[in-house]
């Protein structure tokens, strides 16, 4: 295959998976769809006979400083960015490759320079 076909293929795979990426995260962003469930944690509570000792065992009742729903999406959320990040970074480098084979590659040589400065001076 040519270099200029596969580097165009490469730089359009890339690009795709970056606005694929985007689109995910603009629709979790919108609040059509929800980010994937990674983890299920419990609430945080605390028994009020932990906070009163001399409360009487019968009468403790668990209080909720936070609610599961709160803890799991706030962390399912950041999971979801963080796995959106390592996405969003191999597309990126997935469009550089492609970049690169579509760059002409130019190699210039010591010796070429200096016979082109020797060629310059000695036509002046």
């Amino acid at each position: 295959m040519d270099t200029k076909v596969v580097g165009y293929s490469l730089l359009v795979v890339g690009l795709l998976i970056i606005a694929g990426l985007a689109f995910n995260l603009f629709s979790i962003v919108r609040g059509s769809s929800s980010a994937p469930e990674y983890f299920s944690f419990p609430a945080i509570s605390i028994s009020s006979s932990a906070l009163v000792p001399d409360a009487p065992a019968e009468n403790a009742q668990n209080i909720e400083l936070l609610p599961a729903k709160t803890i799991n999406s706030t962390t399912n959320l950041a999971m979801h960015l963080f796995v959106l990040g390592l996405g969003v970074t191999i597309g990126a480098k997935i469009s550089q490759l492609g970049v690169e084979m579509l760059r002409p590659v130019k190699v210039v040589m010591r010796n070429q320079i200096n016979n082109e400065q020797k060629k310059e001076t000695n036509t002046q």
